[in-house]
């Protein structure tokens, strides 16, 4: 770990499992325009929601080391699954704010007329303790379906606006929330935002959808205040893409997704 103390113009950092955290990304460069903000997609060992918590752990843990190498002040968990892993650990290990992402579950309560919300999420998500105590604090007294939506963030990884495929999953994942009235639905990895035209096609225009992306912005500008990290610069800050897969396909679902060409920079290891 660097010795030097972080610096309010040092950037923030900013990884997921791969290239989901980009719906984290645009909020954070949108509430915070002037900071520089690096970006790390781990799609060489995307999904995350399919590996053991040991990897998870270390490879958050390399991640987190690579960005803060590259003076990073502050660290954005940019994955659920991340999040529920691993963030705790890294906490133990890492000097600068940590933060992590979580399904919006008690905004949905809120939300809701029917009393009826559904999830989507990985399941490592679903399945873990930091979910079940989100759902006993605040949803005990609404009906919550749960759902485990395998190969959604592979399929975003190969295809951003989604494909056929993830049509007939969202239509297979969805039937008992249409069956039973849910009319707000989380979306509970940072992949699922970047399917939204598909979701809605099939859950209708009627649904509210959750995502975490301007909750998280707003909380890391909360926490830099806290610090005394906030960037003193007037000018836009700086962006920069690195990954650890480096395929024409991978960059181009880069580039889909945040809008315009950028530069990616390969990173063969991290450590």
């Amino acid at each position: 770990m660097p010795a030097s103390k972080p610096y309010c113009n040092d950037p923030i950092g900013i990884f997921d499992s791969g290239v989901g955290g980009l719906s984290i990304l645009k909020q954070v460069a949108t509430v915070l325009p002037n900071e520089h903000l690096l970006y790390f997609s781990d799609s060489a060992y995307a999904p995350y929601g399919e590996k053991s918590t040991d990897f998870i752990k270390m490879r958050c843990q390399q991640l987190a080391n690579f960005l803060i190498s590259h003076k990073a002040k502050a660290l954005v968990v940019a994955c659920n699954t991340a999040t529920t892993e691993a963030i705790a650990d890294m906490r133990q290990h890492t000097d600068i704010p940590i933060i992590g992402v979580e399904p919006a579950i008690k905004p949905a309560t809120k939300l809701s007329k029917t009393q009826a919300i559904g999830v989507m999420a990985t399941h490592r998500t679903i399945n873990s303790s930091r979910y079940r105590d989100l759902l006993a604090q605040h949803a005990s007294q609404i009906q919550v379906y749960n759902v485990v939506c395998y190969e959604l963030a592979e399929i975003v990884e190969q295809y951003p606006q989604g494909n056929q495929r993830s049509m007939v999953l969202i239509e297979q994942y969805t039937k008992e929330m249409r069956e039973n009235r849910v009319d707000v639905l989380v979306l509970g990895c940072t992949h699922y935002p970047f399917l939204t035209e598909q979701i809605r096609q099939v859950m209708g225009e009627h649904i509210t959808l959750l995502e975490t992306g301007i909750p998280v912005a707003l909380q890391v500008e909360n926490i830099l205040k806290q610090h005394s990290l906030s960037c003193t610069s007037l000018q836009q800050g700086k962006i920069e893409f690195f990954s650890s897969l480096d395929t024409p396909a991978h960059t181009d679902s880069i580039h889909q997704l945040w809008g315009r060409n950028v530069t990616v920079k390969k990173v063969d290891w991290v450590q």
